[in-house]
């Protein structure tokens, strides 16, 4: 192969810079492409819940504090430690659950999955350093009854870790 020098063609030239410059980049993009907000397949942490908050609504104006947690709302205690796992697909997993990876908020990467059928949604929020180390995170499930559409019922679970 020759070297480019002054009698090499401009288009050439170009073209070739180009093709290195690809080469350099396609590298970096794959690694990025198998992370998540940050976070790497694998990457677990734990967190300890510091706060549980547990409503109900009842109609439209009743509302229930410390209302019992719904069977379907994964059940934590204040002080009880929980471990997080990042999936393959990027999905947060814990307690026997996970919920898919949505988007990367800068300090935060937010997940949710929404089951409107069975009028479900599990959102959760981790919170991150400059770094995309692992600070804090909130669970946040809403569970809504329609059995009754007069007097319809909404769980709201909310645990800070």
């Amino acid at each position: 192969m020759r070297s480019l020098n002054n009698n090499t063609p401009p288009i050439m030239k170009t073209l070739l810079t180009t093709i290195a410059a690809g080469l350099f980049v396609l590298p970096s993009t794959t690694l990025e492409a198998k992370s998540y907000g940050g976070f790497s397949p694998g990457l677990t942490f734990k967190r300890k819940v510091t706060k549980v908050i547990s409503t109900a609504t009842s109609g439209f104006s009743t509302v229930a504090k410390k209302a019992p947690i719904p069977a379907s709302v994964p059940k934590f205690k204040k002080g009880e430690v929980v471990t997080f796992k990042i999936g393959k697909k990027g999905e947060l997993s814990f307690a026997g659950t996970s919920i898919p990876f949505k988007s990367d908020g800068g300090t935060s990467n937010v997940y949710n999955k929404v089951i409107p059928t069975k009028g479900f949604s599990d959102t959760a929020v981790v919170y991150k350093d400059s770094r995309n180390k692992p600070t804090g995170a909130a669970l946040n499930y809403v569970r809504t009854n329609r059995s009754n559409p007069l007097q319809p019922k909404v769980n709201s679970v909310t645990y800070s870790l």
